[in-house]
């Protein structure tokens, strides 16, 4: 397996295309492409067609997914705020690929086995490995989506994010191959000798202690343990370092459902962020950004850039070994948005793991696992590590 990643920051197309090119290329010295990732600024969208044909002529690569995006992630730098190309290419012998694209009508019931082994042409493969890239249009699809691969085929990694810098729909590039497509998602599914390990930093620290949910409507706790749940809250913010109150006040106020009921402690990774949207004085509940279950587990989070920093990084550390590459799905909502230097992300990743060859791009939503379930995530960084499966 051999992985190589370059980055181009230059204006003009033309030139940006062929430094990434030539970078990447050089990376491999002389292996076989087999797969690549495509991301590029929205400045270059409308050339997305002829990025694409150009790539997949020079390069010779056999699967081609990308996507257009805010700002893209280079081995050497994350681009923010100006043009941008970011091309990862991989030799993945002895490893199947093949790419899709679902258009939104294909998920609208995906009711049986046979559909969603149809969709994604995974009829015949064992224990796959997924990556996806979306348009944000497309979230309640892919969501689906999600919960039907979990079904059919658990524990089994899907990492991706959705394109982002959009503000209507059909404005998203997706590539696949040498097509252009504007709506839906597009994908690759890999089985053989890769093994592909996530790495989902969510970025967020609990306070307080968890709750159980006794009484819920739809997105909004109405108790948690017995009592009324703004209470709750209010007693457990009253009881925070000043810091934390400070955090809330700003907008970084979370909760985490427990994934697992089957535990008797917590930890980070047992739960899934989702914000606090409002609440109800009059009624004392919270409106949270997801389903709300009575029996559920919950706890309140706060976010910062440095309980941020801190997750990401002991994430990597717990990586069991050194990955051959990666791609990075980090939220739109990070890079300077959060931290006070550019680059967090990609820094970390060299901090902890070396000079490994990483990809991506800043989405509008992250596709990542979390406790063996896979969910589309905010303000998170997923990364997929590739190595060899021996």
């Amino acid at each position: 397996m051999r992985i190589a990643a370059s980055v181009s920051t230059r204006g003009k197309l033309s030139e940006a295309l062929s430094e990434a090119i030539s970078g990447a290329l050089e990376g491999l010295t002389g292996a076989e492409p087999h797969l690549g990732v495509l991301t590029l600024t929205n400045h270059f969208e409308d050339e997305a067609a002829a990025v694409a044909e150009q790539i997949r002529a020079r390069t010779r690569v056999q699967t081609l997914i990308g996507c257009t995006a805010e700002g893209v992630i280079g081995p050497t730098e994350e681009v923010e705020r100006q043009p941008g190309v970011a091309l990862w290419l991989a030799s993945l012998p002895n490893v199947r690929i093949r790419g899709f694209h679902l258009h939104p009508t294909d998920l609208e019931s995906v009711e049986t086995v046979d559909e969603l082994h149809r969709l994604l042409r995974v009829k015949d493969v064992t224990d796959p490995n997924f990556l996806m890239l979306a348009d944000p249009f497309f979230t309640p699809y892919v969501i689906g989506l999600l919960e039907a691969i979990g079904k059919v085929y658990p524990n089994r990694p899907v990492l991706g994010g959705m394109a982002s810098g959009v503000e209507a729909e059909e404005q998203s590039a997706l590539i696949l191959d040498d097509d252009i497509f504007h709506e839906g998602a597009v994908g690759a599914v890999l089985s053989g000798d890769v093994l592909i390990s996530p790495v989902v930093s969510q970025g967020c620290r609990p306070i307080g202690k968890p709750f159980i949910i006794t009484a819920a409507d739809r997105n909004v706790i109405r108790q948690l343990g017995g009592r009324p749940a703004l209470n709750v809250l209010n007693e457990v913010l009253e009881s925070a370092p000043a810091r934390d109150r400070e955090l809330v006040k700003e907008g970084g106020l979370f909760v985490g459902r427990a994934i697992s009921e089957y535990q008797e402690t917590f930890r980070r990774g047992d739960f899934l962020i989702r914000n606090v949207i409002g609440a109800e004085p009059e009624n004392k509940s919270i409106h949270i950004g997801d389903m709300a279950r009575v029996g559920t587990t919950v706890q309140f989070h706060v976010r910062d850039a440095e309980s941020a920093d801190q997750d990401l990084r002991s994430l990597l550390r717990d990586t069991s070994h050194l990955p051959a590459g990666g791609l990075v799905f980090s939220c739109n909502g990070r890079g300077t948005k959060m931290f006070n230097a550019a680059n967090h992300d990609l820094e970390a990743i060299r901090d902890i793991l070396g000079d490994v060859p990483v990809a991506g791009l800043f989405c509008a939503g992250e596709i990542g696992p979390v406790s063996g379930q896979t969910f589309v995530h905010g303000h998170t960084a997923s990364i997929a590590l590739f190595s060899d499966k021996a």
